[in-house]
């Protein structure tokens, strides 16, 4: 797998990154910082630290765990992953053990690549309970605590249970702020208010979270639970706030089919009011009635979806599957959504999988992969325009594209011993391919103008 800078005006991609990969011990090249100005490549043996401007810095560590996914700080310096943990014994008799734990790491503080010996270079918070497992987390949105999700064994009553636990930086002392019998499948809090390098954000906000009894709000401290719906939340995939902060609201993904109370089937994505929902539960005596739901749209009617998000400043809903990528305004109706699809190769040749899309931060265009390709479209057209092709179309295919300024960044997964691509090391590719050491572009130089109105087309849907 390889990573790359994409130019949108026809100039050679440049190639950052290169790695051999046998078996699928990662589901992502990379993670980058909120800003682009940082950059986590995976590694085998652990990962590779890049910043603009900088040499980059070689981490070997140990990451046994799949996804293994890096969760950047609103401030774009710092970012948390799990790691093991070895807790010391503070009683005679008792024995050292390994535990899960959250590892939160300044990469601002790197000053070259840790020599035999050395600490590790990050701070460790331990989440982990006697009793549970955790297995999610995510960053409060004001940058002042992590929240993880956790399931355990209640051995005296012989019943599961699940908690969302939080813990601020400034002690932490884990704290459980939701406990639930039976599995929480899913949560979030409004973490698309940074997403895009605006920082932390002290505005309000509120944790979505789905179990099988519902799906549920709370406030940051675990004040206030509130059940929006009697949705059996279980098949729940994905959940994407709107990142505008007085705009309470949701797009969800159910990849399994689930069916309410009432009988009606939940499959695919929907658009949540969240203050409609709200304002409904405060009224004791209304029943959720049977076929339409105030507050709750769907969008698209099958599993496929592989991204959800909403565009940089939450003027558009996006969802894509492998056959297209399709957008909408939250207040249009249905009709005005708009789809994009990949042009086939050749007369006749099957249509080219899409993988993933982007939103530059104008969100005066997009960009979505598909095959081997990457694809502009600069709104209000749907007409997708070529930019960069890599590798070959039966051997390659391109994922995780991400606008940094007015360039793409984005994974080339490869089958290097199909393809006979070169092999040396941890590195493959073609012979004469120039790594690049740097980091992009500014992502503030980016060109910012007013949005265009969708044009009317398509049917009904976005990945993270």
């Amino acid at each position: 797998m390889e990573t790359y800078f994409i130019s949108t005006d026809g100039k050679e991609p440049r190639r950052v990154s290169s790695e051999f990969m046998e078996g699928n011990w990662t589901y992502h090249a990379y993670s980058m910082a909120h800003d682009g100005k940082a950059n986590v490549v995976h590694r085998q043996n652990g990962i590779e630290v890049h910043r603009h401007g900088r040499s980059k810095v070689v981490l070997d560590m140990e990451l046994p765990f799949n996804p293994r996914d890096f969760y950047w700080h609103p401030d774009s310096k710092r970012v948390a992953f799990w790691c093991i943990h070895t807790k010391k014994a503070d009683r005679p008799g008792q024995l050292a053990g390994r535990t899960k734990a959250v590892a939160v790491m300044d990469v601002t503080r790197l000053t070259g690549t840790p020599r035999p010996g050395d600490p590790p270079p990050y701070d460790v918070i331990e989440v982990g309970r006697t009793d549970t497992t955790p297995f999610g987390l995510e960053w409060s949105p004001k940058g002042d605590a992590v929240y993880v999700i956790q399931r355990g064994l209640d051995v005296v009553n012989n019943e599961t249970f699940s908690v969302i636990t939080r813990v601020d930086l400034s002690d932490k002392k884990p704290r459980d702020i939701v406990r639930m019998p039976g599995a929480i499948d899913f949560f979030m809090p409004p973490v698309s208010r940074f997403e895009r390098g605006e920082g932390p954000s002290n505005a309000d906000y509120q944790i979505i979270y789905g179990h099988a009894d519902g799906l549920f709000v709370v406030d940051p401290q675990g004040k206030d639970p509130q059940r929006l719906a009697q949705i059996p939340a279980m098949g729940l995939y994905n959940i994407e706030w709107n990142p505008r902060p007085n705009t309470k609201q949701v797009i969800l993904f159910f990849r399994r089919p689930v069916r309410g109370r009432d009988g009606q089937m939940f499959v695919g994505a929907y658009l949540v009011r969240i203050d409609q929902l709200l304002r409904r539960a405060a009224q004791p005596e209304a029943a959720e009635p049977s076929g339409a739901r105030p507050g709750i749209e769907q969008l698209y009617d099958d599993t496929d979806v592989h991204t959800l998000w909403y565009s940089p400043r939450g003027t558009y809903m996006t969802w894509a599957t492998p056959s297209g990528v399709w957008y909408r305004r939250p207040d249009d109706p249905p009709e005005k959504t708009v789809l994009i699809q990949a042009p086939r190769p050749a007369e006749g040749a099957p249509a080219l999988d899409v993988k993933g899309v982007t939103w530059h931060d104008n969100e005066r265009k997009l960009a979505f992969t598909a095959g081997n390709k990457v694809f502009v479209v600069d709104l209000p057209s749907a007409e997708p325009k070529e930019v960069a092709t890599i590798g070959l179309d039966t051997h390659t295919f391109l994922a995780e594209p991400r606008f940094v300024g007015d360039e793409i960044y984005l994974t080339a997964f490869e089958d290097a011993r199909a393809s006979g691509a070169v092999r040396s090391g941890l590195e493959f590719g073609y012979p004469g391919k120039p790594v690049d050491r740097s980091m992009g572009r500014d992502r503030s130089k980016a060109e910012q103008q007013p949005s265009p109105a969708p044009t009317q087309g398509g049917s009904g849907q976005r990945s993270r």
